[in-house]
């Protein structure tokens, strides 16, 4: 048997709306919103995933198990202090998955978006 084609995305990569690229935040207190654009259509079961990428201790991270059917979620309180001094920089992007099980009993994600534009975050 042939095997399955993976799909090319057919939607949109989500835009990203706040907060705007280079915004400074202080404290581990801090409310920090990231927020998108819904595209013009979203599938059923269709599901935002966040990705956030930091340095720590010289090793580049990336955190994405951030998934939401909304258009925004608040920055992890625990990532506060993570990042390297001494700028503590965080980016973070977007993109449109639909979470299907892989016939294992796990899961996988079907990419249904273009990764959005990057934007980065200070949070001291």
């Amino acid at each position: 048997t042939a095997a399955a084609a993976t799909p090319i995305p057919s939607f949109p990569a989500p835009q990203l709306v706040s907060p705007s690229d280079q915004t400074p935040y202080s404290g581990p207190g801090s409310f920090i919103e990231l927020v998108w654009s819904e595209p013009p259509e979203r599938p059923a079961g269709g599901q935002y995933q966040v990705l956030i990428q930091w340095v720590e201790g010289g090793v580049p991270m990336e955190y994405a198990d951030l998934r939401t059917t909304a258009t925004s979620i608040r920055m992890p309180l625990w990532l506060y202090g993570k990042a390297d001094q001494p700028s503590r920089q965080y980016s973070w992007s977007v993109r449109l998955v639909q979470v299907v099980t892989d016939g294992q009993g796990g899961q996988k994600d079907i990419l249904l978006s273009p990764t959005s534009a990057t934007r980065v975050l200070y949070w001291n």
